[in-house]
């Protein structure tokens, strides 16, 4: 056998080896028995399990008046669950948030493999990224995870919209889900409403660099809006019941979020605040301009960090997007993943 046979024998993987998609069928694995078996727990926050002890049963008016009541019917199939089986309810929750880790781990993936089209690497992110929100989810509460799984399904499809790779009836479904995960609070929520509207907008202009819209594109967008009509005073109801609860005043709610810093330093806070918020809207503008299929990360991650400033759990909500940007980045890198698999 000459030397040149002997080469290509050698750099061709053995059968035995292990692959990205086994490997990580045995990372899900171990992390579903782990929360099965309680080694990893999440546990339900104690508002909705008030309400649960309350007997709170679904309506419109307790929806309006009543403050975590969106949350409350988000996680209600939990309780009914419980009712029905006897089994505590953390441990069903647990459950459902470790499965909702990986449908986490599949999206960002997903959009990962549309930005760089390289659908051979699918199974490399998506073990790289499982990884990451599993070692996120061993540091946070279960209603980030509900934010994460939103977001990124959300991101997910109206990228896919955008490029003209999903039916309506699926798009409606999938953007209908996406936003309703997002209600686990209301700076998630408004983060959400605001990402949709605003994407709408660009899209009807042509500002994500697709092709006019079709008769079917303009009934479509006519349907989300009227959707975001109907949304609207939900959506309003729940900041001010936000707003209400730190006693009617904005500056309070800073306290829970990146605008505590910016009360500290007092005056030079503010100044900092407009200095970097500036900065920020420059460094957009530039991006947005240079890069038409960046315009949608950066509406979530401006949202994000816009919110952010109420409260943290709201700044988090474009994590998922800046892990996606990150995945690009390395195949990107011609030191990285582009000269191995490319």
């Amino acid at each position: 056998m000459d030397n040149s046979s002997c080469s290509t024998a050698s750099s061709e993987p053995s059968p035995s080896s292990l692959s990205p998609r086994r490997v990580w069928g045995g990372v899900a694995f171990l992390y579903l028995t782990a929360v099965a078996c309680s080694l990893v727990q999440f546990r339900l926050w104690n508002q909705v399990v008030h309400l649960d002890a309350a007997h709170q049963p679904f309506s419109l008016e307790a929806l309006l008046l009543l403050k975590n009541t969106m949350r409350y019917y988000l996680v209600m199939p939990v309780f009914k669950i419980r009712d029905a089986t006897g089994l505590n309810v953390d441990w069903i929750y647990s459950q459902f948030v470790a499965v909702m880790i990986l449908g986490i781990g599949y999206f960002v993936t997903r959009l990962v493999i549309i930005s760089i089209q390289a659908e051979e690497l699918f199974w490399y992110f998506l073990l790289l990224n499982t990884c990451i929100f599993i070692e996120i989810s061993l540091f946070m509460n279960g209603r980030l995870v509900l934010a994460f799984l939103g977001i990124s399904l959300l991101h997910y499809t109206l990228d896919r919209w955008i490029r003209r790779d999903i039916h309506p009836a699926s798009f409606v479904v999938l953007l209908f889900v996406g936003w309703y995960f997002c209600c686990v609070s209301s700076g998630i929520m408004l983060v959400a409403t605001l990402t949709v509207c605003t994407w709408l907008v660009v899209f009807i202009f042509r500002g994500f660099g697709n092709s006019p819209l079709s008769l079917s594109e303009i009934a479509m967008s006519l349907l989300i809006l009227l959707s975001i009509y109907f949304i609207y005073p939900v959506l309003a109801v729940e900041v001010l019941k936000e707003i209400m609860y730190y006693g009617g005043n904005l500056i309070h709610m800073l306290d829970h979020g990146l605008g505590e810093y910016i009360l500290k330093l007092g005056m030079f806070g503010i100044i900092l605040l407009i200095f970097l918020s500036l900065a920020f809207l420059y460094f957009v503008s530039f991006v947005w301009k240079k890069y038409s299929e960046y315009r949608l990360f950066l509406i979530i991650i401006s949202y994000s960090l816009a919110l952010g400033l109420f409260g943290y759990a709201t700044m988090l909500t474009g994590l998922p997007a800046v892990i996606v940007l990150t995945n690009k980045g390395i195949v990107e890198n011609p030191s990285c993943f582009s000269k191995r698999f490319t």
